[in-house]
């Protein structure tokens, strides 16, 4: 028996998803079905990452073999005979305000606390935590860690990192960089790891004199909502935020007063410099 889990928001809170399913799969002796390709990451999971578990498939060619068997009985019912429809993209859950659920019609697509016999339990949410206790354990495959490596070989060393998310959340970054400007100046080499290029324009600005390294692809629209809801290609979206993950990781120091998930994701990661960098070797 199966959860067939649709993962909502930016990495972190999939992260976080990911460890809260696992953990409803193995207390209820079910595999996890990981459809990372109808996720805002778009991607197949298992062309980027190994998953270090055996109760969970996240490979959406598998997942789709398995999800074609037209006998499988569906919970919540109001979803018997659309399990194609979900996989091929065609069915979109809606947020319900509060709790982080996400809905089909009127149906909540939590995790049911009471036993379920169906084959297929459908699962969808957003909700933030410690995305760490799952990224620390994820192994990169070679095509991640070849674009990190490169990228990170590119910056002279020592370097600042400064993470400024002011997209859907917003960030005082005028503020960061006046009550730390000594600090900023007294780097030869400054990475602006964010999610908007107003950002990156405001610190590459020849009136401050940094030297500004930023990877980041970003897309014509300046209205965009954030970076894991553009139309940039998923492959390079993907690669660009590991790529910054390996860069804040390996920074000498990191400078930040953003809010949300990933932040903390990444301050983890930092204090892990150590054990995260042999990830990529």
């Amino acid at each position: 028996m199966y959860v067939y889990f649709l993962p909502q928001g930016g990495l972190n809170d999939i992260l976080c998803g990911i460890q809260r399913t696992l953990a409803y799969c193995q207390q209820h002796n079910r595999i996890l079905l990981f459809d990372s390709r109808n996720s805002l990451l778009k991607i197949n999971f298992s062309d980027y990452f190994q998953l270090p578990r055996k109760n969970v498939i996240y490979d959406t060619n598998e997942i789709q073999t398995i999800c074609n068997n037209q006998q499988l009985q569906i919970y919540p019912p109001c979803l018997q005979n659309k399990l194609s429809e979900i996989i091929d993209g065609k069915i979109v859950f809606t947020y319900c305000l509060g709790g982080g659920a996400y809905l089909f019609e009127d149906t909540r697509l939590n995790l049911p606390n009471h036993p379920i016999k169906k084959d297929i339990i459908i699962h969808s949410m957003c909700g933030g935590g410690n995305g760490y206790l799952l990224f620390k354990s994820i192994k990169f495959k070679n095509n991640i860690k070849k674009h990190c490596k490169a990228n990170h070989l590119l910056l002279p060393k020592p370097y600042l990192c400064i993470q400024v998310r002011n997209t859907d959340y917003k960030c005082d970054y005028v503020s960061l960089y006046q009550t730390n400007k000594q600090l900023i100046h007294s780097y030869k080499s400054v990475y602006i790891a964010t999610d908007n290029k107003d950002v990156l324009q405001f610190f590459k600005d020849e009136s401050k004199g940094l030297t500004i390294y930023n990877f980041t692809h970003y897309p014509d629209n300046t209205q965009y909502k954030s970076l894991h809801t553009s139309n940039i290609d998923p492959d390079v979206k993907l690669k660009d935020v590991m790529s910054d993950i390996y860069i804040i990781t390996m920074c000498d120091k990191l400078l930040s007063n953003s809010k949300g998930g990933f932040i903390d994701l990444v301050r983890k990661c930092h204090d892990n410099k150590s054990s995260e960098k042999i990830k990529y070797d």
